[in-house]
């Protein structure tokens, strides 16, 4: 009968495909591998999901011959298995299955003379999977002509490959698997473990003496080398360590080429056998990089971290590259606020930004790089609690660039499109749940519930507060100016107080600087809960909330009028402005000068 399968996917368009199949019985057919599917002889129509597959394969006695679509294009068979994929049909599309009976079709004979351990040969029949087993000494066999076309023969365990296979008396030599083209008549020997006798091998070096460092037998290494001559048995796993200071151009033994990999040679022990060895000296590879701004961009023969980087200038730039390193690494100056907008080869094809490796480069390659600059012109604070309650911190901007943190406040220049932003921390005490981060006194929710990972969009003016295994606590600031008195306020260093009279609150920890209005001449002095505050050397005063706290500006052209109480012992040292210079142990070496000491005026010269 004919039977229609109805696959349905709520995110793929459903195809219908017909399977035309000349016996059905010669065949299993599943959805997806798992769910058999009912079809007859001829025509069989099922549908399809982009994300679902029909499995095809063989029964017992039969095989594919092939299976194609309505144009004539082949399915791959793979061990013994077709799919038709959804994601690879178009809707309407037919298929058509041509089978074959085993046991009716057209065979050719030919022999296996085995020679060793049957157990440790795997032996089977392309097209239709077949396996064999085979015996000690004579097999005689027979393969499907025209469908069986390849035997393969592969050692069954991980131990050395296979001594030796001949077809035709042809040596194909020792190896782990091999593939043979099936013909009638053909006389195969397989002869499974290595004879008990010495191998020698003579070295012969067509150009540098003696750049066969050492021999190793499997992982020991045999002392006893003198460059040219070494023997071992037959079987042995034999490495050629080589010079790295060369190039090796080729590797032969006994006029086959040898393959390196990582500065080595490696073969199997068969029989005596004569190796040639090709090398010369490094040479050097000349190549050219063109960049708009030299200053953008950190380019290494090699990899950025262990290559020795190039000195670029603005324009065209010859460089040279040993042939031994062929590739460089490039990186964008990011603390400079570049970035690389392109880069393009020789012909003008551009190639990947985000990949910072250019593999095989060639004598006369040329690249252009070309480099924009960000503008830093955003600035935000980031403040640390403490730093050392920290197990890790990063602050990380959109193009991976990390910021560095420590306890107190970190000035971060930035541009908008460096958003959004990754910050995140770990307490040393993984038991602490009080791990916190505020932006401009809003708490930021993180990444994950209870975690302390945040992605953040950062602006100019912003104020990133972190508080590792530590309860943040809120203070009021309240202000009194004396008459006529006026001043900038900023807290936080960048965040300006518009309104101080009306009182401000923040956190335990936020720095208050009070800075005096160029030329206005009216701020004398500030107190803090009627302590003073220090001018440092710019006439600008600053102090650390902690807890409630009241801040007086005041006026007069001295502004310390309490300075009379402090300790006359060692009294501080006040200029005519106000501000703090140094102490009374240290009056005689200010320069010379009338200052206020212990609220009197005293005289240097």
């Amino acid at each position: 009968m004919l039977a229609l399968m109805a696959v349905v996917s709520a995110s793929a368009e459903t195809l219908s495909i017909t399977v035309d199949i000349d016996n059905a019985d010669a065949v299993s057919m599943t959805l997806d591998g798992r769910q058999p599917l009912e079809y007859t002889n001829g025509a069989n129509t099922f549908e399809l999901d982009y994300y679902s597959g029909i499995q095809i394969k063989p029964n017992t006695g039969f095989g594919i011959s092939k299976i194609v679509n309505q144009h004539g294009t082949p399915i791959t068979e793979s061990y013994g298995v077709y799919w038709i994929q959804g994601m690879n049909v178009s809707n309407g599309d037919v298929y058509t299955i041509t089978t074959l009976d085993l046991a009716t079709a057209e065979k050719a004979p030919f022999s296996i003379n085995l020679i060793g351990d049957p157990s440790l040969v795997d032996l089977s029949f392309s097209g239709s999977n077949r396996r064999e087993t085979l015996a000690e000494g004579e097999n005689s066999l027979d393969y499907v002509v025209g469908y069986e076309n390849k035997l393969y023969i592969a050692k069954s365990d991980y131990g050395k490959p296979i001594y030796s296979v001949k077809v035709n008396g042809t040596s194909y030599g020792s190896q782990s698997n091999y593939e043979v083209t099936l013909e009638p008549n053909m006389e195969v020997e397989i002869e499974t473990s290595f004879p008990d006798i010495p191998c020698t091998y003579n070295i012969t070096y067509t150009d540098v003496e003696n750049v066969i460092t050492a021999v190793r037998i499997g992982y020991t290494k045999l002392e006893d080398f003198d460059g040219r001559t070494f023997t071992c048995q037959a079987g042995d796993d034999v490495i050629l360590n080589t010079n790295s200071e060369y190039y090796f151009e080729k590797v032969t033994l006994d006029g086959k080429e040898l393959t390196g990999q990582w500065g080595s040679y490696s073969f199997t022990a068969e029989a005596d056998g004569e190796l040639v060895v090709s090398a010369r000296p490094y040479g050097e590879v000349n190549f050219v990089v063109n960049v708009n701004e030299a200053a953008g961009i950190k380019l290494y023969a090699g990899y950025t971290y262990s290559g020795e980087q190039y000195t670029l200038v603005d324009g065209r730039n010859e460089l040279a590259l040993s042939e031994r390193t062929t590739y460089i690494s490039f990186e964008a100056n990011k603390a400079g606020g570049y970035y690389i907008e392109s880069i393009t080869d020789k012909d003008g094809n551009e190639l990947p930004i985000t990949n910072t490796t250019i593999y095989d480069v060639a004598e006369g390659s040329e690249y252009t790089f070309t480099v924009g600059k960000h503008v830093l012109d955003q600035t935000a604070v980031v403040w640390v609690n403490d730093y050392e309650l920290a197990s890790y911190m990063t602050l990380q901007n959109s193009e991976y660039t990390t910021y560095p943190l420590t306890t107190g406040y970190n000035v971060v220049q930035f541009a908008s499109t460096f958003n959004p932003f990754n910050f995140g921390f770990y307490s040393k005490d993984y038991s602490a749940t009080n791990n916190f981060a505020f932006l401009n006194g809003e708490q930021c929710t993180p990444i994950y519930e209870g975690g302390s990972s945040f992605k953040l969009e950062l602006a100019d003016g912003d104020v990133l507060k972190a508080f590792v295994a530590t309860d943040p606590v809120e203070s009021e600031v309240t202000f009194v100016c004396d008459e006529g008195v006026s001043a900038n306020i900023v807290r936080d260093i960048i965040v300006a107080v518009e309104d101080p009279m009306a009182g401000l609150t923040c956190f335990d920890g936020t720095q208050i600087d009070i800075k005096p209005i160029d030329g206005d001449g009216s701020l004398g002095g500030v107190k803090v809960n009627d302590e003073v505050v220090p001018a440092d050397e710019n006439g600008n005063y600053s102090f650390v909330v902690n807890g409630n706290t009241e801040v007086r500006l005041l006026g007069g052209t001295l502004g310390i009028g309490s300075v009379e109480a402090e300790n006359a012992g060692n009294a501080d040292v006040y200029n005519l402005q106000g501000i703090k210079v140094g102490t009374r142990q240290n009056l005689r070496a200010l320069p010379a000068g009338l200052y206020i000491v212990g609220g009197e005026k005293v005289s240097v010269k």
